[in-house]
């Protein structure tokens, strides 16, 4: 009897272990398979789609589009100095010249000494009648005048009067001569200027004549 039953437990045993042992590897083996652990890649969601670069920080440029606060500034710069460009002058008038736009330089003239003409080597003198119609001026009106020929010079070209009254009028005049060098036939422009002694007076009248070497 004891040894009928050994086939039959044999069997019974072989029955029992293959199937247990195939199903549990191969569905083990299918279960860890299946949830891969490359399908929930990290990388699909990638964090370059949402950039930092998208928010652009130059598109807020507007800040330089209010730029026009530095222009405003230098015009406003500007307008200073063409305000003192436009009264003419390049300073203040000096006291000494307040008034002195009354006065006129009339009548210029050049006149030869000495001679019938004006030649190389000789002299001349150049003039004007200053004419004051009020008020009086006492800051000592003079004339300064200026030749535009470095051969046509003055030791003194600068006259003045202590005073000129009310509707009053004198003869002013300074002495010139050419040098022997210059050219027969060249013209020379004098310049005759209001001045406070030998201060030019820009508000001042001014005056020219000409006269040629012969």
């Amino acid at each position: 009897m004891k040894i009928a039953w050994l086939p039959i437990l044999f069997a019974v045993a072989c029955a029992t272990d293959e199937p247990v042992v195939d199903s549990t590897t191969d569905a083990g083996s299918s279960t860890t398979d299946t949830p891969t652990t490359d399908t929930p890649t990290t990388d699909t969601p990638t964090t370059d789609v949402p950039t930092t670069d998208t928010p652009t920080t130059d598109d807020p440029s507007t800040t330089d589009a209010p730029s026009t606060t530095d222009v405003d500034p230098d015009t406003s710069g500007t307008t200073t100095d063409d305000e003192s460009s436009s009264d003419g002058s390049t300073g203040p008038i000096p006291e000494d010249c307040n008034g002195i736009e009354m006065i006129e330089l009339n009548d210029p003239y050049v006149t030869p000494i000495e001679a019938k003409a004006w030649l190389p080597g000789g002299s001349v003198t150049v003039g004007a009648t200053m004419y004051n119609p009020g008020p009086e001026y006492t800051n000592y009106p003079s004339i300064v005048v200026e030749s535009d020929n470095p051969l046509v010079t003055s030791g003194m070209p600068n006259f003045s009067l202590f005073a000129i009254l009310e509707d009053m009028s004198a003869e002013v005049s300074v002495t010139f001569a050419a040098d022997d060098a210059i050219e027969p036939g060249t013209e020379v422009t004098f310049t005759i200027y209001m001045a406070s002694l030998d201060q030019v007076c820009a508000n001042g009248d001014e005056i020219e004549v000409s006269a040629t070497v012969e």
